[in-house]
């Protein structure tokens, strides 16, 4: 996209890798992109932030936000690198937060910027990422949409010449909406590999035929072709997945929502599963 980019983290081991042209992970072809940005000048990685931040016009924040044990989002290193990115803010800069969050942190985050830096004279736009293991790239340069949210219009004007080269369509919105539509989303999926799992139940106790019921089902022109209804599976990105939409409960979803109660669902799949591979097992060994 042209831009000069600096990376920042805490880790020392991990710039070193990433300024060698290694990455931390493996994802297909950011080995050479990585490699290639960093031979060009355009881009290198730091432990220094305010160097870093020093002549930005934006800044990303994209940490992880880990569910607990009590499916509680943790939040404390967004909030805590918020506070320090502050005070070396250069006046005019957009801070671009791409992290899944509870709806209202991005409220919140602009509250605590305006504190510290003791000014309100920049930009903050939400953008959730929308990125899929092993196709990441793809997903980040083709989306099938860019979500802009903000309270500025001069904000989301900004953050939309800034995608602009992806060539995708741009849905402006507001903060709250744009934090709201990441989770609908995710629960919307979710919803539809529950859905698929449960008529898969219904379809082996009455000898229906999953697959090809699922086949006819996304043909119905009510319901998209590119739905996620493949029989079979065990449930929705692993226990992860259901962490994540168990945290969507202090995003203040409505209870409608809530009572989906994904994560039940996904453990009642996954306990089928396992008697599914027991019969299936003992039957070999009765064979033998």
């Amino acid at each position: 996209m042209g831009h000069t980019v600096v990376g920042v983290d805490y880790d020392a081991q991990r710039i070193a890798g990433l300024n060698a042209g290694t990455p931390p992970l493996f994802e297909p072809g950011l080995d050479e992109l990585l490699q290639r940005n960093l031979a060009s000048g355009r881009l290198r990685y730091t432990l220094d932030l305010p160097d870093a931040l020093r002549g930005s016009s934006f800044v990303f924040i994209t940490y992880d936000t880990p569910v607990d044990e009590d499916d509680k989002v943790d939040l404390t290193q967004l909030f805590s690198t918020t506070a320090v990115l502050a005070k070396h803010l250069d006046p005019g800069t957009v801070v671009i937060i791409n992290s899944q969050v509870p709806v209202g942190t991005c409220e919140q985050l602009h509250s605590v910027i305006c504190a510290r830096k003791q000014s309100c004279e920049f930009g903050l736009a939400y953008v959730p990422e929308n990125l899929r293991l092993g196709r990441a790239l793809e997903r980040f340069m083709k989306p099938a949409m860019v979500i802009i949210g903000s309270k500025e219009s001069s904000t989301l004007d900004r953050v939309e010449e800034l995608y602009s080269a992806l060539y995708s369509p741009i849905v402006r919105m507001d903060l709250a909406s744009a934090e709201m539509t990441k989770h609908a989303i995710n629960s919307y999926l979710a919803t539809c590999v529950s859905f698929i799992n449960e008529l898969s139940n219904l379809c082996d106790e009455s000898g229906a035929d999953a697959t090809r019921v699922a086949t006819a089902l996304r043909m119905d022109e009510r319901v998209s072709p590119h739905a996620p209804l493949l029989p079979g599976g065990l449930g929705f990105a692993g226990r992860r997945g259901v962490k994540r939409q168990r945290g969507t409960k202090t995003s203040r979803l409505p209870p409608a929502a809530q009572a989906l109660r994904f994560g039940e669902r996904f453990e009642s799949r996954r306990s089928w599963s396992n008697l599914q591979t027991r019969d299936q097992h003992l039957a070999a060994i009765g064979r033998n």
